[in-house]
């Protein structure tokens, strides 16, 4: 037992020792960074963030979970090549059928998940034989030349705020839709934790994704002060409450903030760019200041540029004064 335990004791190395092992490591210019970029876009109704996220048809498959009905956009403002590139997952998510939870918890691991295409539930029980339409959904085995997009946020903290009002309420399931809001509204703060717990679930898995990901959010205003005095402290995505959207978008690597500017839409991802709109980049891109705003930018940093010039996206950020050209090819993967 005796000679068990001496050979179970590691060696105690000297400073200098433990020092040198670590300098031996490989620096992380040998190593480099394989990260895959993951983007929130957020704003007010009509800021241009769902065809901002729709044109990167141009150059990649897109794979669109739809809580939110709203690709309305796309149909008018895309043409027929660049929709027939987005393949949508329709999710009917409402108060008294809150879905979206499931089904996107679900899918955002990564792992192989069958969704039925008429309800957009995971294992739908009422699709259970073999002539309903299903389809597989694997996002982390996705090559680069897809990218998964979640339009909305917004609603995905709805339906995780409707879980939890359900969660603690079970009588009040398939109740009347106005039984449900007055519930929410007078006993909100008693359901803020369950389905901050279900947002934060959802972000630990959106970091460490394998596959490119957008989400699609709509904008929330933290102020300060009362009446006269109140003012816009921070316009943030919506997450949850003031606290926990504050803080979300540290699970993605690229936030930007879409509003009208100027007659103009306007696409904000640098930090310095204001005190209050709340933005960033760790690739450190700037898209307020491209002449064409695509996320090309974003997810194809070195060959953005070329990749730019004579597309749709050069095109549809200009005057559109010259003809209109045909769409690019999807990139290789």
């Amino acid at each position: 037992m005796a000679e068990l335990s001496k050979l179970a004791t590691p060696k105690l190395l000297s400073s200098e020792e433990i020092v040198s092992g670590l300098l031996a490591l490989p620096s992380l210019v040998e190593t480099s960074v394989d990260e895959v970029d993951h983007v929130i876009i957020y704003g007010a109704s009509g800021t241009g963030k769902t065809t901002l996220a729709g044109l990167l048809a141009e150059f990649f498959h897109i794979l669109w979970f739809d809580g939110d009905k709203g690709m309305t956009a796309l149909i008018h403002n895309l043409p027929v090549e660049l929709v027939s590139r987005i393949h949508p997952i329709k999710i009917p998510d409402t108060p008294l059928n809150p879905i979206m939870v499931s089904t996107m918890l679900r899918a955002i691991t990564g792992r192989q998940t069958e969704i039925c295409l008429a309800h957009g539930i995971v294992s739908c029980p009422m699709c259970i034989s073999n002539t309903a339409k299903k389809v597989t959904v694997a996002i982390n085995t996705l090559p680069k030349n897809w990218v998964v997009i979640m339009d909305s946020q917004s609603q995905f903290v709805a339906s995780a705020l409707a879980l939890s009002y359900y969660k603690v309420n079970p009588q009040m399931i398939g109740k009347e839709s106005d039984e449900y809001w007055r519930g929410v509204k007078d006993e909100m703060f008693a359901y803020w934790g369950g389905a901050r717990n279900v947002v934060e679930k959802f972000g630990s898995y959106v970091k460490d994704l394998r596959c490119q990901f957008i989400a699609i959010s709509h904008e929330l205003f933290i102020t300060e002060g009362t009446g006269v005095n109140e003012r816009v402290k921070s316009i943030v995505p919506i997450a949850g409450s003031e606290a926990a959207s504050v803080n979300y978008a540290r699970y993605y690597g690229t936030e930007i903030h879409a509003k009208l500017m100027n007659y103009q839409h306007k696409f904000i991802s640098s930090t310095t760019y204001s005190l209050t709109e709340q933005a960033k980049s760790r690739s450190n891109i700037k898209l307020e200041e491209k002449k064409v705003p695509s996320l090309i930018h974003i997810f194809r940093p070195k060959e953005a540029e070329e990749l730019l010039k004579g597309s749709y996206n050069e095109w549809f950020f200009s005057d559109r004064k010259l003809p209109q050209p045909k769409p690019k090819e999807i990139l290789q993967p």
